[in-house]
């Protein structure tokens, strides 16, 4: 059944731990959001049909999958009933303990949006899969609901949660790469690019999504020569359209371009001009090179007669980015214009103590 009761002229009253009031404000910052009513509802509706706190929903799913692999089991069909029913006992039972596992902390009066309060409250709306709200034997009120789906996005890895916010936008985009169709993005900032998507996956630390593949400005659409390699982060994509009539086709060794490309500069950094770059490392700079993975640029090679020289073909602000925190212990050969610019960062540093 849907719950009968608790949402009272579309206004709930939802009692978040500090974790997820922390991790609700991080969020809005980094998606642009402003309004705490409008980002927990829509994470509501992104979210609650794929969370565990949606017992009866997950249960379902996890029963057909065991339906799935029993069947193809020599078993009397009285024994397979049997190991059925008591994992899918104890897979609910997991899902009960685990919604209740979430502290208190901030209440907050939000207005609820249309959508959910008919699938919370109404027999007639449908879920995702076709199914409708069954949750109220699992919570005493809808209240505990509502703030167990939003707990519960608050556990999650930053780029799952970029994910599910974003979830409308990359599934236009996932769309047409799969049909090799054309995709057209308008960033935060109002410029637009048509897009041969190759790719939408996080950077290899796993912290963000980006699309990456040969682009153009709006304008320049038709002139096939204008497409280059580019990348854009998931959460500057303010809207993506899937132009199902305008092909991507891509050549083969174009594809596998691109595929080396991000593998050896980094998704993150395929819009960037590359440079190549000279610095020398201390001992102690070998070793934070060794050890310090996030944003490291590939070595090309190192130099034969100084074994403390290291030579890079890279992003230049990726160069600025990973070896400005050795300090002493990395000196800029090449590009001068680099070097001249750590030189002026860490000089008006040391101003600010003095």
């Amino acid at each position: 059944m849907p719950f009968e009761k608790g949402i009272s002229d579309q206004k709930l009253t939802v009692n978040l731990s500090q974790t997820a009031v922390a991790i609700m404000h991080d969020d809005m910052i980094c998606f642009g959001e402003t309004k705490e009513e409008r980002y927990l509802n829509h994470i509501f509706d992104s979210y609650h049909s794929h969370a565990d706190a949606s017992i009866e929903i997950k249960t379902q799913i996890y029963s057909h999958k065991l339906d799935e692999t029993f069947d193809s089991l020599k078993m009397p069909k009285t024994e397979k009933d049997k190991v059925r029913d008591a994992l899918v006992k104890k897979y609910r039972k997991d899902l009960v303990a685990k919604k209740d596992s979430y502290g208190k902390g901030t209440s907050l009066r939000i207005y609820v949006w249309k959508d959910n309060v008919n699938y919370l409250t109404e027999e007639g709306f449908p879920d995702d899969d076709g199914s409708y709200c069954k949750e109220e034997r699992h919570y005493k009120n809808v209240r505990s609901y509502f703030k167990t789906v939003i707990e519960e996005y608050s556990t999650l890895p930053y780029c799952e949660r970029e994910r599910v916010y974003f979830s409308k936008t990359y599934d236009v985009i996932i769309d047409s790469i799969n049909h090799s169709n054309i995709v057209k993005i308008e960033l935060q900032n109002n410029e637009s690019y048509f897009v041969k998507g190759v790719a939408l996956e996080t950077d290899s630390q796993c912290l963000y999504h980006y699309l990456a593949g040969y682009a153009t400005p709006e304008k320049d659409r038709d002139d096939n020569d204008s497409y280059r390699p580019m990348s854009f982060r998931l959460s500057n994509i303010k809207e993506a359209k899937h132009f199902k009539s305008r092909s991507a086709f891509l050549r083969k060794e174009l594809h596998a371009k691109l595929r080396q490309d991000i593998k050896r500069y980094g998704i993150q950094f395929l819009s960037a001009d590359l440079v190549d770059a000279t610095i020398r490392l201390t001992d102690e700079g070998i070793n934070k090179y060794n050890h310090i993975l996030h944003l490291r640029p590939h070595a090309d090679f190192i130099d034969e007669k100084d074994p403390h020289i290291y030579h890079f073909h890279a992003a230049e602000n990726q160069l600025e980015f990973y070896f400005f925190k050795f300090g002493k212990d990395a000196r800029i050969l090449e590009p001068k214009s680099l070097a001249e610019k750590f030189e002026k960062m860490y000089s008006d540093g040391a101003k600010a103590y003095k």
